[in-house]
């Protein structure tokens, strides 16, 4: 099961249950009623962020902002750049745009938007759409 561990330790499923989450011992995490909680909450996530062609993973980079690298990000998106250009773009408008969102309780990830837009490993139309995203900084 691919996972995203954020700040406060647990794991959010990129794909799978919450309910499959286990401790070192092979308990469940969580209670059944508390992964299904968060099994609906995670979908509307989804859903959410699907509506505007954003990948929830986007969402939680930017919402995990600090003390995060953006060379291997960075990377990605310009190796990506060179065989889907147009999928890149649109990946770099949706960073840009979720990280525009997430400043209000990430301060870091209007910072991470800015050092991407600015990186001069990125190909200019890649940092052109995540600077122009939203109110661009």
């Amino acid at each position: 099961m691919d996972l995203v561990a954020p700040r406060d330790g647990i794991e959010i499923p990129l794909a799978g249950s919450f309910a499959d989450l286990r401790t070192d011992a092979g308990a469940p995490l969580l209670d059944a009623d508390i992964a299904a909680h968060l099994d609906e909450q995670l979908e509307i996530a989804r859903r959410a962020a699907s509506a505007v062609n954003h990948d929830l993973q986007d969402v939680v980079t930017c919402c995990r902002a600090d003390g995060l690298e953006a060379g291997p990000l960075a990377d990605e998106l310009s190796r990506r750049f060179f065989v889907d250009a147009q999928g890149a773009i649109a990946r770099a408008k949706a960073i840009g745009e979720i990280c525009e969102v997430a400043e209000e309780f990430c301060k870091d990830a209007i910072y991470l938007k800015a050092t991407l837009a600015s990186e001069p490993r990125i190909p200019s139309p890649l940092r052109r759409a995540m600077n122009w995203a939203v109110g661009s900084s």
